[in-house]
């Protein structure tokens, strides 16, 4: 049950995101920060790959600690709902952010690849910090899901060779400068930060202590 929770969550956090990231550049006459063909690479890639290494992801380690379940609960309450949203918004804001700035110095290519890497990076990230709803990244071992570990490692690499190789021309993509690289992955940072920040004040709310690494 929390895996397929995780599945379904982690895939409408990130859905949402990229309609959030389309959309509000397009109502704020911004441009479009991302192509068709990135879109579907950024699906294929950055969400089912790892959307999928969650559903077989190890339990949680207080798993017979928690009170049962109501018959009726299911996989989306308020407070879930409300999680997704808040995702979507991070990442939405870290991908319009990057396509802003790289869009000032007038190579929109540029600015789309710099809005690629930040969409792309943030959701891998959300991945790892999607394993767990109280436990912080620092609490769970890479080794316990070696499924996340390779479908995130293969999604970089297919994100990395939609830019640094001849595949980028395909792909809607441009070579980026050092700085370029810094601030697209620099901003990914922000909604796993949000992520992980809400983790702690929850376990801070609910008086638990965090849980060592599984």
């Amino acid at each position: 049950f929390d895996n397929i929770r995780k599945f379904v969550t982690y895939l409408l956090a990130c859905n949402l995101g990229e309609i959030l990231a389309v959309l509000v550049p397009v109502l704020l006459a911004l441009g479009t920060p991302l192509v068709p063909v990135q879109i579907l690479l950024i699906n294929l890639v950055t969400d089912g790959l790892p959307a999928l290494a969650l559903g077989v992801d190890s339990a949680e380690p207080d798993i017979m600690k928690r009170r049962p379940r109501k018959a009726r609960e299911g996989i989306l309450n308020t407070g879930y709902m409300l999680i997704i949203l808040v995702n979507a918004v991070f990442i939405a804001t870290a991908v319009v952010l990057a396509f802003w700035i790289g869009s000032r110095t007038g190579d929109l290519d540029a600015a789309r690849t710099m809005a690629f890497v930040t969409l792309g990076c943030s959701e891998l990230l959300r991945a790892y910090s999607s394993r767990s709803e109280r436990r912080s990244f620092w609490q769970m071992s890479l080794m316990t899901n070696l499924y996340l570990v390779g479908a995130c490692l293969l999604s970089a690499g297919i994100i990395l060779a939609a830019i640094v190789t001849p595949l980028h021309s395909v792909c809607g993509n441009a070579p980026l400068t050092a700085n370029q690289w810094g601030i697209a992955l620099g901003l990914c940072l922000i909604p796993f930060a949000a992520y992980e920040t809400w983790k702690v004040m929850r376990r801070l709310t609910e008086g638990t202590k965090p849980t060592a690494a599984a």
